[in-house]
């Protein structure tokens, strides 16, 4: 019933206006903020809260409107930046693709499913190094991307729809790219916008896609797999470790 209310206020407080071209978003609108509720809060309390009899058709039906305005938001934030290529994209496309996935009765899901998942491929194609690193080289913004790619490909799976194949691919490359350059304690050597990380749970969240002898090394502190080289050289991400 809280949930509830909180929805009808937002609702009323924070109406999506006519938004074109490339104008100064609502405060509540911005497309980074919308990606951010789509990607998470919202759909999960969506699904935990759909069959409670306090969650009337009244309240579905706003739901669902805000959901729908979620989705054009954030089709016009990538169709305003057709070649932009960043993290804020990344999260625009893949909350335009959870949207498309998770409520297909909308007539242009499947055309919001496809505009998100060219951009994504794009995403994939200039944000990570041959290597499998994320561009601004951060540890931090690395798994953060890796946990928005991961979360479309889990939402894929769990729809019976097909994973990309170069998807897949480079989802292992980002789980294993920055497994060498981890210290002795499983963390993150802090560069650029960076905090604490334990590359080993990653590691065993990347073990969930398939068998990995480096990440099997990872998750099980040196007990099994296969270690990484004495040294090792990530030429195009500029990290150097023995």
């Amino acid at each position: 019933a809280k949930w509830v209310w909180f929805l009808h206020d937002f609702a009323s407080d924070n109406p999506l206006k006519a938004y074109v071209g490339k104008e100064v978003d609502p405060l509540m609108w911005q497309s980074l903020d919308v990606a951010l509720r789509m990607l998470s809060s919202w759909p999960n309390a969506y699904f935990t809260f759909r069959d409670s009899p306090s969650f009337g058709a009244e309240d579905h039906t706003l739901f669902t409107k805000l959901v729908y305005m979620h989705a054009l938001r954030l089709e016009a934030a990538l169709a305003n930046d057709p070649d932009r290529v960043s993290n804020w994209i990344t999260r625009q496309a893949s909350a335009l693709y959870t949207i498309s996935v998770l409520f297909p009765e909308f007539k242009q899901s499947e055309t919001w499913r496809n505009t998100a998942t060219a951009r994504l491929e794009r995403q994939i194609r200039y944000s990570f190094t041959p290597e499998g690193f994320q561009a601004e080289l951060s540890p931090s913004y690395h798994f953060g991307a890796l946990s928005t790619f991961r979360k479309v490909a889990d939402l894929t799976m769990l729809n019976g729809l097909s994973v990309p194949a170069s998807l897949m691919q480079k989802l292992k490359d980002m789980y294993r790219a920055p497994l060498p350059i981890m210290d002795q304690n499983g963390g993150a050597v802090w560069t650029n916008d960076s905090n604490p990380r334990d590359f080993r749970s990653y590691a065993k969240s990347g073990l969930e896609l398939g068998d990995d002898p480096l990440l099997a090394w990872a998750a099980s502190n040196g007990k099994l797999g296969k270690a990484p080289p004495t040294a090792t050289a990530l030429h195009y991400a500029g990290f150097y470790a023995m």
